[in-house]
């Protein structure tokens, strides 16, 4: 064809027009996207020409749309093809786009909106009415205008620009959907002049792998191998790892392969520079390997894992490193079955750790979510640990799982504790929030870990086991095991030697048989007790040093027996003589099976709970030592593992009934619920006979307590007759409560032996053979006084003793004067007078009580305790 003919062709605004147009639908067609946005541009050009075929204008229709869609989808290249396009199809009269984004927009002013119009149609021609493309990305950051005048009259200015026909600019908004149409939604003018929305789809595994390999050709002038090819077995391994990240919002698509790339950039230079020089040529600076497209083998992640080599140094623990062994084992088996096109076996990364405190459940849970990063199964290896605080219902725990994607989220069971169904009941709705959030996506970059104790996690999945069950599969609960004395004693030198810190063998003796003391309790805290001994021990330590003077910078720090010592409670003191001279021997020995039972059931690994009575009766006199005891059993049956804590919680028969229908069965309930991990002591509890409503109580009792057996210890205490009439009568309540200690009154020798304790007790000195001293005449008649003390029906046993003791005590200080109380160095003492005459006073109150008492017990009280008022030790002859 003659020059000129193609010079005139070519001044031919159709003919540009035409190629111009035929130019653009073959750009679009390079375009790697969804089939389906090519189809609705086509159509768009289908649609001006059938419109010209009917004789219509098609510059009156709207053209203004919204592509929407997840980053790195094709939408801003395909905006300026769409640009193109209009012009090719004569709808824009001049060939004007421009491209900005939402953001910068705002961060130039409201002014810029109407700049950037005025640019456009100031490129075009005069005569032009339609002058260009405006594409504003992320359009949803313009929200911020509407809140100043200045803001709102720059909206109103791009609307009435893309008004047809009156307006001169064709407007398309890029952004993600949900956000262009939310939006859109708030802003229905601009919605309304929008013609229609084209949504681009995630690529496909076909298209990312075009992608990638039409990146590398580009990158590498086309002299880059790869092994197996660009579209071979390793490249499909990599773009398909890189397409499961489709299912989760906001997947960047391209910008995914963009960084794919990188990553085997990087590894391939990694791997060139583990090779030296001489053994490297020219071709291997341009081949990837397998191991760069799909980086190293879990086994060969395993093997330099840094987390992994923490976890294996842990002291015990075995299930949980067997655990974190079977993910890399099913991680190296997915490897290759993914090598070999074959799908990869589910890995569930959520785990339950289950076990006792301080045994490190936190700190493998931390562990795991690394070892998880290493195998690239988590996008980061940060743990976020939900405290308590931390849960502020169903939304706070929403707003925590969207702050924790690619990261380990660990929640303590303290913030999911059981307690009772009223409490387990308010869980339940952080439960729900949890299922709910991780349902709605496949939650494939986040690992959730719940720790706790084994018996509140079995609680949390009985009451909410849709969630449990859908979260976490019950073969990855890892159950942590309490640490052995030997792995104590390997942890306790492990941190000895972290803190540089030394201990004499008598001191690491010591510290051992304090934590053995202890490790029986279910609060014992395994790990963080040595933390705490430490911690307690170099305080003492501090202040030994400082009060002797002995300087302690210059040397190491050597830890004695006492500064761990002073750390002891009273766990180590035995029943004996912690009960001794206040209650008989054989409640005593009783006490003592009870204990021997419950440390030979643990080490035999047998459950304590079903070798000792959770249910008692408690039968004998006021002032036996029925409270003491069942103090000392609360503390027996704690320092033992059975009870939470070594408190006694106590009530009255009153505090148990009701007295409309209905009422029993709530107070009753309220009770046992305070009793739980405690011992509840029912006191008066022979009265339960009395009322019409002690049925309800028996059956709640009959309900409850099975359910509470392993959670708390029930004791009912009362006089020995009207227990067994109790009893007797209802026979449900008998047979619950099957172990009986029998409490007697005590005799004069024990009631002796315990006021001399108490005056101990009160720091009251002296030789005191009266109270001592069995040949001695005072201790002879003190004896025939409690004797006769003890006929009273009033005589109330301990709870007298100690009312004497207080009288002894007050009548030893009745001749001490203020200024020898303040010198500090006052030491009290009683005379074998003054006692006794504590002992007339108590006769004397005993005795006129008797005369104004009917009861017909007072009959059988000997004629001589109605002799007249004592007033002196010497009017009142006891009986031998």
């Amino acid at each position: 064809m003659p020059s000129g003919l193609v010079a005139r062709i070519l001044q031919d605004p159709q003919i540009i027009r035409d190629l111009l147009r035929k130019e653009a639908l073959d750009s679009l067609e390079t375009v790697i996207c969804a089939e389906q946005v090519k189809r609705q541009l086509k159509a768009i050009a289908q649609w001006v020409q059938i419109c010209r075929r009917h004789g219509e204008d098609p510059r009156k229709d709207w053209y203004n749309m919204v592509f929407q869609g997840n980053p790195g989808t094709g939408k801003r290249t395909v905006a300026q093809i769409y640009s193109k396009l209009l012009y090719a199809l004569d709808i824009l009269d001049a060939n004007e786009s421009r491209i900005i984004s939402a953001t910068d927009l705002v961060a130039e002013g409201p002014g810029a909106i109407t700049r950037l119009m005025q640019d456009i149609v100031e490129a075009a021609p005069l005569a032009a009415q339609t002058a260009g493309v405006l594409t504003i990305t992320e359009p949803y950051q313009l929200t911020t205008f509407q809140k100043t005048q200045a803001g709102r009259q720059a909206l109103e200015s791009l609307m009435h620009g893309m008004e047809r026909p009156v307006g001169k600019i064709i407007v398309v908004f890029v952004g993600c959907q949900e956000e262009v149409a939310d939006f859109l939604r708030h802003n229905t003018q601009l919605q309304r002049r929008i013609c229609c929305s084209i949504n681009f789809a995630d690529l496909d595994e076909t298209e990312l792998l075009r992608i990638a390999g039409a990146a590398l050709t580009q990158k590498y002038g086309g002299r880059m191998r790869v092994e197996g090819g660009l579209e071979g077995q390793y490249m499909q391994v990599a773009v398909r790892r890189l397409a499961h990240g489709r299912v989760e919002q906001g997947f960047t698509n391209s910008h995914a392969v963009e960084d794919l790339l990188a990553s085997i950039s990087h590894r391939h230079a990694r791997r060139l520079s583990e090779i030296p020089d001489a053994q490297l040529d020219e071709s291997d600076y341009f081949f990837l390997s397998k191991e760069d497209l799909l980086g190293p083998t879990p086994a060969q992640i395993k093997a330099r894992s840094e987390a992994w080599v923490a976890l294996e140094q842990l002291i015990g623990q075995d299930n949980a490193k067997a655990s974190v062994a079977e993910v890399f084992d099913t991680a190296e088996e997915n490897y290759w079955r993914e090598v070999r096109n074959q799908r990869p076996l589910p890995l569930r990364l959520n785990r339950i750790f289950a076990g006792p405190p301080g045994t490190g459940k936190t700190t493998v849970a931390k562990l795991y979510g690394q070892v998880l990063a290493d195998l690239g199964l988590l996008s980061s290896g940060d743990a976020t640990v939900i405290t308590p605080a931390g849960v502020k219902g169903g939304q706070g725990l929403s707003d925590i799982l969207h702050s924790t994607v690619g990261k380990t989220l660990i929640i303590n069971d303290s913030a999911i504790s059981p307690g009772t169904d009223q409490q387990l009941q308010s869980r339940t709705v952080i439960l729900d929030a949890l299922y709910a959030e991780m349902s709605s996506s496949d939650a494939i970059d986040r690992c959730v870990i719940f720790t706790g104790s084994e018996s509140n996690i079995d609680a949390i999945s009985r009451h909410a086991d849709k969630p449990f069950s859908s979260l976490f599969a019950p073969k990855i609960i890892v159950r942590f095991e309490a640490f052995t004395r030997p792995q104590l004693e390997q942890i306790m030198q492990r941190k000895l030697q972290e803190q540089d810190l030394f201990v004499t063998p008598e001191a690491m003796q010591t510290a051992m048989e304090a934590l053995e003391a202890t490790r029986m309790r279910q609060s014992f805290e395994n790990a963080r007790a040595i933390d705490t001994l430490l911690t307690s021990a170099n305080r003492n330590f501090e202040v030994r040093t400082a009060r002797v003077g002995t300087p302690m910078f210059q040397s190491d720090r050597m830890l004695e027996p006492q500064d761990v010592a002073a750390n002891s409670s009273d766990t180590n003191v035995s029943v004996k003589n912690a009960l001794q001279d206040l209650v008989a021997d054989c409640i005593i020995a009783d006490l003592e099976r009870y204990q021997k039972e419950i440390k030979i059931s643990w080490l035999m690994g047998r459950d304590p709970c079903e070798r000792v009575p959770c249910a008692l009766v408690f039968k004998g006199p006021c002032g036996t030592g029925k409270v003491t005891v069942a103090k000392q059993l609360a503390k027996i049956y704690y320092d033992m593992g059975i009870l939470e804590t070594d408190q006694l919680a106590e009530c009255s028969a009153t505090d148990i009934v009701g007295q409309r229908p209905g009422e029993t069965s709530a107070k009753s309930r309220a009770q046992l619920d305070r009793g739980l991990g405690k011992v509840l002591l029912v006191e008066e509890a022979h009265r339960l006979v009395e009322g019409e409503t002690t049925g309800e109580l028996v059956d709640e009792f009959a309900y409850l307590l099975p359910k509470y057996a392993s959670k708390m210890v029930v004791i009912l205490a009362g006089p020995q007759a009207e227990m067994d009439t109790l009893l007797s009568n209802r026979h449900n309540l008998s047979s619950l409560f099957q172990e009986e200690i029998i409490f007697k009154n005590r005799t004069p020798r024990e009631c002796i032996r315990l006021l001399d304790r108490r005056l101990d007790e009160e720091k009251v000195g002296g030789a005191r053979p009266f109270l001592r001293d069995p040949q001695s005449p005072d201790y002879v008649e003190f004896t025939r006084a409690f004797q006769m003390l003890m006929l009273y029906p009033c005589w109330s046993n301990a709870r007298d003793v100690n009312v004497l003791a207080r009288w002894m005590v007050s009548e030893s200080l009745r001749e001490v004067s203020l200024e020898a109380a303040q010198s500090g160095t006052l030491e009290l003492s009683i005379t074998a007078d003054q006692a006794m005459s504590c002992m007339v006073r108590m006769f004397n109150v005993k005795r006129d009580r008797l005369k104004l008492n009917q009861d017909t017990k007072s009959k059988s009280v000997p004629r001589m305790l109605s002799q007249p008022r004592s007033v002196s030790r010497g009017s009142v002859r006891f009986p031998y």
